[in-house]
């Protein structure tokens, strides 16, 4: 391949200018468009750059036009691309004029595109203003637009007439940009240029950004800008080398696109380079020559590395998908050999590997036990042993040496602070020569990342050197440091709080006696001891102060292997007695040292053999390493360990038995011993493991939270952990995911994986998924890969809402734990649902005795509440579905009990509490003491354990508010309000939390005006809106009020039969909130107030932790109250829809919110309105007008109208009587037209049944329902488009038919295949399956939830119905029997249930559901019923099935199925 050599590139007529102002860079595009015998001229820039630029520009060009978009890739699209064709057309543009782009990526993009299709072609000239635009965008003729399938997906390849660099814009580029295109210059220099690669490995923006090192900055841009020029000029159509400028591009791309303008363009290139390098390494290419060289490069300009969290990795792959370089779903990726050196030809690597690199979660699957390869060098020794060759004098060669994210930060930081040069960095191999203890002094920032160690070892270094800042990532931050600052005497300026990192260290007065606390990290003194032979004291006496002569020292063996290893580096340290150290002044030696296997990461191989059995060898640990004890804790519990000389071998081959572990010196393996324990019947505790508090996260709560999800019995106590074993066996029911927090520290996710393996090998009922996998790379980048060795393999699993949203609905459900005081209620209730859903009822005083009184006047309460105690520890293990736990008052006072509680679905049942003291008090309860105080004292834990609050209407309100009160209907009410309530929580209620059909409306009401409605009024609001809005952004101190608050809501939601929306406001919508307060109260009240809505501010929406459990619905708002441009509205909805579309199961409105001085003068209400459509989902929409003159507007509006109730709660408002005064004198009625489309309808009750239920829920009397009979789904047509069709009903034939009209179809729907209701909403159809409720609620409420067979009867459409239901009841064997066993084979195959040929004898089924219709003859076999066995019969006729025990008619199902309907019709 022949390169166009730099030198001989003719600047004068090439076609870039290069300038130094933009006085130069005007006079000689000024020449230019004289050249082209003076054209008109328009400048297209953005807003940013014309407030720069733009006057100067125009001064120099008065003549010219301009057109100005708005800021960043929002801009980059088909309707700004033709926004500025239309403004060319209209200022009559034609070939010979000029366009003009002045303006970063976007703008030169953009122009580009634009002008070439432009009468087919029109000259343009580029002025990137960033350096993105300068190395990148403007340079190779590639012009393109975003669209919804990715970025540049429409665009040509066109030269422009010239390009114009001028260095003055970098002057106001920020850090940020300046990076940004930075980027894309060593993008280019690892491909092609060593050279230039090595300039910028050497500088840092620092350096490049000082006035004296202006030459150098533009040479390397000047260089980079040519070399592009050199590749393009060659290959213009990327046939060839050009192809390789996609280096970091193709998954960059993805996630630019995916960031939804978060992340800049090089930004994402430089992610995508890291992550196209871990792609090749998966692949098979060697990539440890230039892998850490291009990622320390880039961390070195403060470019990201990985995807961000709030990147939505599914987002990224479906962007992928619809790149350009894919082939029957592979892509060809870009990778280079070494620096400098490409690989010539693409790499094609299929979408699983892609996915497996990005995606965040993972499964671990066992496929057999195997020897592991070698374990990797010891990070505490290679960490140890990079200081100490950097201090030392001469050249040292480690060998085993390890590339960890923790060892990359120890040795760039090294390099930064100018201690050694490295020699050679090969994968198993570094040479580096050390400073001699000579330090270079100048301000330095260091970036230790995540790594403690990294920090703790070079803080007395960086005092050595003085004006040192340490930085890193925020959980550094938390981590202790404050002890070696104070024992050092340092002078240090905290950067953001104080006692901790980040801060400057200016200088040190180093004493001749150190005193140092070690309690907390071994590290502060190892730290010490390294750095203490180049202490200006000729010797330093070191003290530990925390830990008596007699006591163990936390971690005593990492500090010994720190003075094993100065003594081999040459300095001997005097171990005085077992707290004092004497080190003397000295310089280290050179060494060539062979670092001996990593003994921690050891443990997670010696945990999988501990679980599933099978033998792995190693070569030796040394006692240098503190975790090597591990083993002989292992051997203790009944592996065999054979040592050999120079290598070890472990066997399992016997049961292990639990053992009690202090864990004091090799704590780090405390949870792989606690995994290994929990696998072993017995109970064992393990301590010593106090420093675990403050690691990368608090590992003693993340192993007990992690263990207690699976099922495990594991306790805090203090500093330790109570763990209570048992064998994980094989399961055969429905196996239930757990996602594993790791709390992003590399340990958990490490020991959890393997742990996560076996379950796949033995089948438990559990299944583990390892959520942020990838932090495995601070300590073992390898990991995955090396386990493999064992026979574990890696399944990459995006966490998909809306799959889980799904899997939801199963029948399958948790316990539910019932907490709150005695006499609240919770026995009666608890009792009540289970009777209503067929749930058991556990309860822990029954277990204990069946009369507490008599309990505890024998025994007395310890007693009692060691036997509560112990019960619920019972119950937590042999129950995990279907089954609700009332919990004694008094059970949440213990501690661990409150551990175990946390994350579980916990109920707090909350009763007034002066009307709990009145009941209590007149019922023969045995006395525990004063109960306001007992209250007092448990409810800060009820609140902290409860998941869910569920508080009783206050019987003296409600006596208050109504003039006929019944005692027996208040607690009848109280039954209902908590079904619904339970219902919710369980996915049992029809699922409706989007409202679609016109005439709707909600009211609206200040929180104040709650106490004064009586319930007349809320009957009123009941029979006239949809939902009722209750204002509360105007309450003081809001958070101390909460229980006052949320008492005043359930008394309403006593009469009230709708739907809450709670409305909150900050400041800048309206309100009364900061930013923080807002979030903070939506996310405590979204679990109190459940089955309602919230009207969350687009601001705050990703700010706010949205229950995943979709208890409620989101309104998402916008309220614009200044004069807005149309720029800015286009910005706004856009990041409304894509918000909205990304979490589809729980936004069910986007409201946005115009006062009548802030619209645009070219947009009108219509216009902003058509804006919101093109959706993914079809996501309900409002466009509220404000102002003292929106009546008209809210008017005209026909969907979800806000109206006030009693005083307005905003500006314009009027009541639901003056709406419709205001509609009858304009003569705007609204007429809503139903129907029902089928075959032969002359039997139908449909029409009888929905208008009442129309005539009853409506005072209007505005909606009709009617019968339609058609031949033809087209037929159905006419109905449809006309203009007050709202919705209709779908019976056979046409259910799978009206599919091919429909713009969006349910969840159910689409598993389903087939749709009995449509609704109209915007002329888009929307289809429904209602069917599947009316199946499943009647079987629902009178099945024995420990079934498990199923036989379905037929092989239609309503067959497919039964299937889906038969999974939501959770049935493990489902069978297909009917007339056509071609189609019954093939429908149990597409939905991977079995099938009967014929009737077969040996079966006995709990459930029969018949889909055949009526007369219709289908062998049976007496066999298959019993008389516990229910039998469904989904037809309406008189079936002989009927006859049977406990049969069930399809009258029922039609009734059910119609109330879903009915629903989704009248959106209440």
């Amino acid at each position: 391949m022949s390169f166009i050599n730099l030198e001989q590139l003719d600047q004068e007529n090439s076609l870039i200018d290069y300038h130094n102002t933009l006085n130069e860079t005007l006079d000689s595009l000024a020449n230019t468009i004289q050249d082209l015998r003076n054209p008109q001229i328009c400048f297209v820039s953005d807003t940013n750059i014309a407030q720069l630029y733009l006057q100067q520009i125009c001064e120099k060009f008065p003549q010219a036009i301009t057109f100005i978009l708005p800021v960043g890739e929002g801009a980059k699209n088909l309707h700004f691309a033709n926004e500025v064709a239309e403004y060319l057309f209209s200022k009559r543009f034609c070939r010979q004029d000029l366009v003009i782009a002045v303006g970063g990526g976007v703008v030169t993009d953009l122009v580009g595109f634009v002008s070439s299709i432009y009468m087919r072609g029109i000259k343009f000239i580029l002025i990137p203003t960033s350096l993105l635009g300068m190395a990148d965008a403007s340079v190779g003729g590639k012009t393109g637009i975003n669209n919804i399938y990715g970025k540049n997906q429409l665009g040509v390849i066109n030269d422009p007439y010239r390009i114009k660099v001028c260095s003055q814009f970098l002057q106001s580029l920020d850090k940020r940009n300046f990076l940004n295109g930075l980027a894309e210059i060593i993008k280019i220099a690892a491909c092609f240029d060593r050279k230039l690669f090595e300039r910028l490995e050497c500088y840092d923006y620092n350096y490049l950004m000082d006035p004296n090192n202006q030459a150098s900055l533009l040479d390397i841009i000047k260089y980079g800008i040519n070399l592009k020029l050199s590749i393009v000029t060659e290959d213009k159509y990327e046939q060839n080398i050009r192809k390789i400028l996609n280096y970091g591009h193709t998954i960059g791309h993805a996630v630019e696109f995916a960031s939804q303008g978060k992340l800049l363009h090089g930004e994402c290139v430089s992610i995508g380079m890291v992550l196209a390098n871990i792609l090749a390494k998966e692949h098979g290419i060697d990539t440890s020559s230039y892998e850490n060289r291009i990622r320390n490069v880039l961390l070195k300009y403060e470019l990201p590395i990985e995807i961000p969290e709030y990147v939505n990795i599914q987002d990224v792959l479906k962007y992928l998908q619809f790149d350009k370089k894919v082939v029957k779903h592979e892509i060809n990726f870009v990778f280079i050999q070494e620096i400098g050196k490409h690989k010539f030809n693409t790499t094609p690597i299929k979408m699983d590997i892609i996915k497996k690199i990005l995606v965040k979660s993972c499964v671990i699957v066992c496929q057999d036990i195997r020897p592991s390869k070698p374990i990797h060098g010891s990070k505490s020794i290679t960490n140890r042993v990079l200081l100490l060759s950097s201090l030392s004098e001469g050249i040292s060669t480690l060998g085993n040496f390890y590339d960890s994210d923790d060892t990359k930060a120890m040795l760039n930081s090294l390099q930064d602070l100018r201690l050694c040069e490295i020699q050679t960095h090969s994968k198993h191999n570094l040479i580096l020569e050390g400073c001699q203890g000579q330090f270079y002094k100048k301000e330095y920032t260091i970036n230790v990342k995540e790594s403690g160690t990294c920090a703790r070892f070079l803080l007395p270094i960086a005092a050595l050197i003085g004006n040192v800042t340490i930085i890193g990532a925020q959980r550094i931050y938390e981590r202790p440091i404050q002890e070696m600052v104070e024992a050092l005497n340092l002078n240090v300026v905290y950067l953001q709080k104080e006692g901790q990192l980040p801060f400057k260290v200016i200088d040190g007065q180093f004493g001749k006696h150190i005193k140092i606390k070690s309690q907390l990290s071994s590290q502060f003194v190892s730290g010490i001891l390294m750095s203490a032979p180049y202490f200006p004291n000729d010797e330093t006496l070191i003290e530990i102060i925390d830990c008596n002569e007699n006591e163990t020292i936390v971690s005593e063996s990492y500090i010994e292997m720190t003075i094993q290893l100065m003594n081999i580096y040459g300095v001997k340290v005097e171990r005085i007695s077992k707290t004092k150290f004497l080190v003397r002044k000295g310089v280290y030696k050179a060494q060539n040292y062979d670092i001996e296997p990593d003994a921690t990461a050891l443990s997670y191989d010696l945990l999988h053999i501990g679980l599933n059995g099978g033998s792995i060898e190693t070569k030796k640990i040394s006692k240098l390493q503190g975790d090597a004890q591990f083993l002989d804790v292992i051997e203790q519990m009944g592996m065999q360990v054979v040592r050999e000389q120079g290598f070890y071998k472990i066997i399992k081959n016997q049961d292990l038995k639990p053992q009690d572990v202090n864990c004091i010196n090799f704590s780090d393996t405390f949870i792989s011993l606690a995994l290994l324990m929990s696998s072993i019947e017995g109970q064992c505790i393990i301590k010593g493991i106090e420093n675990q508090r403050v690691k990368e996260c608090d590992r003693i709560k993340a192993v007990t939270e992690n263990l207690i999800k699976v099922g495990v019995v594991c306790l805090q106590q203090n500093n330790e952990i109570l763990v209570r074993g048992k064998k994980y066996q094989k399961y055969n029911g429905y196996r239930k995911d757990v996602i594993i927090n790791t709390y992003n520290d590399h340990r958990i996710a490490m020991a959890f994986s393997i742990l996560g393996g076996h379950f796949e090998k033995v089948q438990y009922q559990y299944r583990i998924i390892i959520d942020n996998k990838d932090c495995v790379r601070k300590t073992f980048p390898d990991f995955y890969n090396h386990i493999q060795s064992l026979g574990l393999q890696q399944q990459a699993l995006t966490y998909n809402q809306e799959q889980e949203f799904l899997y939801n609905y199963q029948y399958y459900k948790e316990p539910l734990y019932i907490i709150g005081m005695r006499g609240a209620g919770k026995s009666t209730l608890s009792q009540y649902i289970c009777k209503q859903l067929g749930f058991e009822y556990i309860s822990i005083d029954n277990l204990i005795s069946n009369n507490i009184n008599e309990f505890v006047t024998k025994y007395g309460w310890e007693q009692f509440r060691k036997c509560e105690k112990e019960q619920f520890i019972q119950i937590l293990l042999k129950y995990q579905k279907n089954v609700v736990v009332d919990c004694g008052g008094g059970i949440i006072e213990d501690e661990q009990i409150q551990q175990l509680l946390i994350g579980k679905n916990v109920i707090w049942i909350e009763k007034d509490i002066n009307e709990l003291i009145e009941d209590l008090q007149s019922q023969n309860r045995p006395q525990i003491g004063n109960v306001m105080e007992i209250y007092n004292r448990r409810k800060s834990i009820y609140q902290r354990v409860s998941k869910y609050i569920f508080t009783l209407p206050s019987r003296k309100y409600i006596q208050k508010i109504t003039s006929n009160y019944d005692i027996t209907r208040y607690y009848q009410r109280i039954n209902e309000l908590y079904l619904h309530f339970i219902k919710c929580i369980q996915h049992l209620n029809f699922p409706r939390n989007k409202i679609y059909v016109s005439d709707t409306n909600f009211a609206c009401i200040f929180y104040e005006e709650l106490t004064i409605l009586d319930h007349q009024k809320i009957h009123f609001i009941n029979r006239n809106h949809n939902l009722l809005e209750v204002r509360m952004d105007k309450i003081e101190n809001i958070q101390e009020q909460f229980d006052q608050i949320r008492q005043q809501i359930y008394n309403i939601k006593f009469y009230l039969d709708i739907p809450i929306i709670f409305t909150l406001r900050t400041k800048s919508q309206g309100g009364f909130y900061n930013g923080t307060q807002y979030i903070k109260i939506i996310e405590q009240w979204q679990n109190s107030f459940i089955g309602d809505y919230f009207d969350i501010e687009m601001d705050q929406f990703n700010n706010v932790m949205i229950s995943q459990n979709y208890n409620n619905s989101i309104i998402l708002s916008q309220h614009l109250f200044e004069k807005t441009e149309k720029l800015q509205i286009i910005e706004f909805i856009d990041r409304m829809k894509y918000i909205s579309e990304h979490n589809p199961n729980i936004i069910c409105l986007l409201k946005l919110a115009i006062h009548q001085d802030a619209y645009p003068s070219e947009l009108t209400y219509q216009e902003i309105s058509k804006l919101f459509m093109g959706m993914k989902f079809v996501i309900p929409y409002l466009v509220v007008s404000m102002g003292p003159n929106s009546q008209l507007y809210r008017t005209l509006n026909k969907f979800m109208v806000p109206l006030s109730c009693l005083t307005p709660t905003a500006v314009g408002q009027c009541t639901i009587q003056q709406l419709r005064s205001i509609r009858s004198l304009a003569n705007f009625e609204i007429t809503q037209n139903y129907h029902i489309f089928g075959d032969d309808l002359s039997l139908s009750r449909s029409d009888l049944l929905h208008q009442k239920y129309f005539d009853q829920l409506n005072q209007q009397h505005n909606k009709f329902y009617t019968k339609v009979s058609i031949k033809k789904i087209e037929q159905a047509k006419p109905y449809i488009n006309n203009i007050n069709f709202q919705g209709a009903s779908i019976t056979m034939p046409f259910k799978e038919e009206v599919q091919q009209y429909l713009t969006e179809q349910s969840i159910e729907a689409q598993i389903i295949g087939a749709v009995n209701c449509i609704i109209k909403y915007e002329n888009q159809l929307i289809g429904f399956n209602t069917d599947w409720w009316g199946m499943f609620w009647p079987i629902f409420t009178r099945f024995p939830k420990n079934m498990q067979k199923c036989l379905i009867l037929g092989n239609g459409g309503t067959a497919k119905t039964a299937i889906f239901v038969a999974s939501k009841l959770f049935l493990l064997q489902v069978y297909l029997y009917g007339r056509n066993p071609q189609k019954v084979e093939a429908l149990a195959k597409q939905y991977k249930v079995d099938f009967m040929r014929q009737s077969e004898k040996t079966h006995k089924f709990d459930l029969i559901i018949s889909t055949i219709p009526p007369g219709a003859e289908l062998p049976l076999c007496e066999e298959w019923f019993d008389e516990k066995t229910i039998v469904f019969v989904a037809n309406q006729g008189d079936d002989p099935l009927l006859k049977k025990q406990n049969s069930i008619s399809g009258r029922e199902m039609f009734e059910a199925q119609a109330i879903g309907q009915v629903h989704l019709f009248n959106g209440k």
